[in-house]
C-alpha cells in the first residue's frame, strides 16, 4: 500500500506542477515539499486533509487495514489538496492559506 500512497503523491504532484520528494520504505513513507516554503506547505496539507477526514502529516504509515476504498478517497482528497497547494504557491502568499499556525519542528516545551 505504501507504493500506491507514493504513486498517488507523485502523480498529484506532477499534475499541479509541486516539486516534491519520497523517503523511506514504502510501508512508511514520508513526503518532502521542495520550495521556499516548505513547513507552510506541510501545514496546508495536514490542515486540508483533515478536513477531509484523514489525520496525516508527513508521513504515513500503511498497513493492511488500507483497503482499496480507503485508498480511492485518499488519492481523491491528495488531488483536491494539490489543487490548493498549487494555488497557494502561485499567489506567493502561501500563509494566507492557513487556518492556524505554521507546524512546529522538532520537540520542545510549548508553554
Amino acid at each position: 500500500m505504501g507504493k500506491k500512497v507514493n504513486d498517488i503523491w507523485l502523480s498529484a504532484a506532477e499534475q499541479s506542477n509541486i516539486n516534491i520528494s519520497i523517503d523511506g520504505l514504502e510501508p512508511l513513507t514520508h513526503i518532502n515539499f521542495l520550495n521556499n516554503e516548505p513547513a507552510i506547505l506541510q501545514t496546508i496539507y495536514t490542515q486540508e486533509m483533515l478536513k477531509r477526514g484523514f489525520l496525516v502529516g508527513s508521513s504515513v504509515y500503511t498497513s493492511y487495514a488500507y483497503n482499496q476504498r480507503a485508498i480511492n478517497k485518499f488519492s481523491n482528497s491528495i488531488y483536491e489538496v494539490f489543487d490548493i497547494l498549487k494555488n497557494a504557491i502561485e499567489s506567493e502568499q502561501e500563509s494566507n492559506f492557513l487556518d492556524s499556525e505554521v507546524k512546529h519542528s522538532g520537540f520542545k516545551r510549548l508553554t
